[in-house]
């Protein structure tokens, strides 16, 4: 099962169902498989830049998703669509800066006992 995983999420967000449900039935659609999404709670970032350090919550979201390799540049350009449009239904500020980590299928995910192919 792909996992995304945001941060520098600002603090106080209600997640809507009303939102969230399509979210997840359009990943599901896309990739053919449930997205699982993990929110890091209390994972700010500042911005060490050359005039000093700024807090970041307006540079945006930032996250990955980890799955199998073999995604399209379709399947990442969708999940990017859907994730941005359910940060901006949710009144999230900044841009999305997501990244896409691959792994080989077959040893890349172990789960409750077993590799996951």
């Amino acid at each position: 099962m792909p996992c995304l995983f945001l941060e520098n999420v600002p603090e106080g967000v209600e997640w809507l169902p009303e939102i969230l449900t399509p979210f997840h039935e359009g990943a599901k659609e896309v990739l053919g498989d449930a997205l699982e999404v993990h929110i890091r709670k209390g994972v700010t970032y500042t911005l060490l830049t050359p005039e000093g350090k700024i807090p970041a919550l307006d540079h945006g979201v930032h996250g990955w998703i980890e799955w199998h390799e073999g995604r399209t540049k379709w399947q990442r350009l969708q999940i990017g669509h859907l994730l941005r449009d359910i940060l901006a239904a949710h009144r999230i500020p900044g841009k999305l800066d997501l990244a896409f980590v691959d792994y080989e299928h077959g040893i890349s995910f172990y789960y409750d006992g077993k590799l996951i192919k």
